[in-house]
C-alpha cells in the first residue's frame, strides 16, 4: 500500500497481534476498521508512532485523497473524546489514516487535553 500523502510504500508494523501500516518517509499510520480504537488505550501506541509531530502537522493539511486501501473518499474525522485530534477515514472500509504524532497524542489524555477541548475549533 502506499501512503496518500507522500506516496511511498508503506511498511507492515505488528503490535500486539494488530498489523499496522506506516509510511517509510512520513511515519504516518494507516489502521484497518476497528484498529485504532482497539491500540489506542495502550502502550503499543509509543511504539507504533514514531514520527516526529511537527513534521506530521505539517502534512495535516493534504486532506483530499482516495483510500488507499479501497479506493473511496476519505472524510476528515476528529476524536469524539479529544476533539483537538484530527485525522482522515474512510467512509466506504471506515479505516483511518494518521498523520505523524496523532495517534501518540489520542493514546494519551492529559490536562492540556480537557483544556484543548475547550479552545479547539471545527476544521473543516
Amino acid at each position: 500500500m502506499l501512503c496518500p500523502k507522500c506516496r511511498v510504500r508503506m511498511d507492515k508494523r505488528t503490535v500486539e497481534d494488530i498489523e499496522v501500516d506506516r509510511c517509510q518517509i512520513c511515519k504516518g499510520l494507516w489502521f484497518d476498521a476497528g484498529e485504532a480504537e482497539a491500540l489506542r488505550n495502550r502502550s503499543a501506541a509509543g511504539r507504533i508512532d514514531t514520527g516526529d509531530a511537527w513534521e506530521g502537522k505539517q502534512l495535516d493539511f493534504i486532506r483530499n485523497y482516495n483510500c488507499p486501501r479501497c479506493g473511496g473518499r476519505m472524510i476528515n474525522s476528529a476524536d469524539t473524546r479529544q476533539k483537538h485530534i484530527h485525522f482522515e477515514t474512510c467512509e466506504n472500509c471506515e479505516g483511518s489514516f494518521f498523520d505523524a504524532g496523532e495517534f501518540l497524542d489520542l493514546s494519551s489524555r492529559s490536562i492540556s487535553d480537557l483544556l484543548k477541548k475547550f479552545i479547539s475549533r471545527n476544521r473543516d
